[in-house]
C-alpha cells in the first residue's frame, strides 16, 4: 500500500498561521464586544475644586465699591456744551457776608418815600428889590439846602444857586407871567450853597422877591 506523500512550504505555513491569528482576534473583539450599544451617561462626574485668583491682601475675595463716589477734576476743567438741566437747585440762597451798606441805584422810576436829614439851619428873609433886567447875587457862609421857598408877588424871576463843588451857578427856578405867587423847591439830595443869584425878568415893574434856605 502506498502511502501519500506530505511536503510543506514554509511560505504557505506562515500564510496559514497569519490567517489563522487574524480569526482569533476578530472572534475575540466579538465575544468581549457588549451586546447592544448604550448612551453616554450625561450625569457630571465629581466636581473639583477651583481657588478664586481675585484676592486682597487678606486672602479675602474682592468686591466691587458700591455707592456714590466723589470725583474731584484736578486738571482742565471739563468742557460742557449746550444746556443742562437741575432739578434739585435750591430756589433760594442764603449770604451772610454782604457788606452792611449797599449803594442801589434806582433805573425805573423815583423813590416814593424819602427821608431827609433834619432842619438845623436857616437863612431867611433874603430880599431882592431889583429893577426890571438886572440881575444880583447875594453870598453867606455855606450851607446843605434841601428847601428853598421863593416869595415873588407875581414876578417874573429866574433863581440860581451858587455852589463850591461847581464853577458855575447852578439853574433851579424860572418864573413865567402866570406863575404862583410862592414857590417851594424841596431836593431829594442837599445841595452845599453859598450863594443865590436872582434877575428880574419883568418889561419895566420892579421884582420884589423874599428867598428862604432851609438844611443843615
Amino acid at each position: 500500500m502506498n502511502q501519500p506523500h506530505l511536503s510543506f512550504h514554509p511560505t504557505r505555513v506562515v500564510l496559514a498561521l497569519g490567517l489563522i491569528a487574524a480569526g482569533l482576534g476578530l472572534l475575540g473583539a466579538l465575544l468581549d464586544a457588549p451586546a447592544s450599544a448604550e448612551p453616554p451617561d450625561p450625569t457630571p462626574g465629581a466636581t473639583s475644586p477651583v481657588r478664586e485668583q481675585n484676592l486682597d491682601g487678606n486672602g479675602l475675595i474682592r468686591v466691587h465699591e458700591q455707592g456714590i463716589a466723589n470725583v474731584t477734576v484736578t486738571n482742565t476743567p471739563l468742557d460742557v456744551q449746550g444746556s443742562v438741566d437741575v432739578d434739585n437747585f435750591p430756589t433760594s440762597f442764603e449770604v451772610s457776608n454782604l457788606p452792611a451798606v449797599q449803594d442801589v441805584n434806582v433805573t425805573g422810576g423815583a423813590l416814593s418815600n424819602v427821608t431827609l436829614a433834619p432842619v438845623t439851619k436857616a437863612i431867611s428873609e433874603i430880599f431882592f428889590p431889583l429893577p426890571a433886567g438886572v440881575a444880583e447875587t447875594r453870598t453867606f457862609a455855606p450851607i446843605n439846602v434841601t428847601s428853598i421857598f421863593i416869595h415873588d408877588a407875581l414876578d417874573e424871576l429866574s433863581l440860581t444857586l451858587l455852589t463850591p463843588v461847581a464853577p458855575t451857578e447852578i439853574f433851579v427856578y424860572s418864573d413865567s407871567e402866570d406863575a404862583e405867587e410862592s414857590v417851594q423847591l424841596t431836593f431829594v439830595h442837599p445841595i452845599p450853597v453859598d450863594g443865590v443869584g436872582l434877575s428880574c425878568l419883568n418889561e419895566s415893574d420892579d421884582c420884589q422877591v423874599i428867598v428862604d434856605l432851609l438844611g443843615f
